[in-house]
């Protein structure tokens, strides 16, 4: 299961999938960047904050370097 990134767009609505907490950290940044409406983040049913993925994003890098 990945995360789910969709947003609000003049011309109608742009959904992405990252399989990665650092995609979806990525993504988001980048609609955050071009001024999308409307973003929201969901792990299978659960909204997540921006805070809540980056919280993940730092526990999976702590992880990897066995921290």
């Amino acid at each position: 299961m990945g995360y789910v990134i969709t947003s609000a767009r003049e011309t109608g609505t742009i959904t992405y999938y990252c399989p990665s907490t650092r995609s979806a950290l990525e993504k988001l940044h980048d609609f955050q960047r071009a001024d999308y409406r409307d973003i929201t983040v969901t792990f299978g049913e659960r909204v997540i904050s921006e805070g809540q993925l980056s919280a993940l994003e730092a526990r999976d890098t702590a992880a990897s370097l066995g921290t």
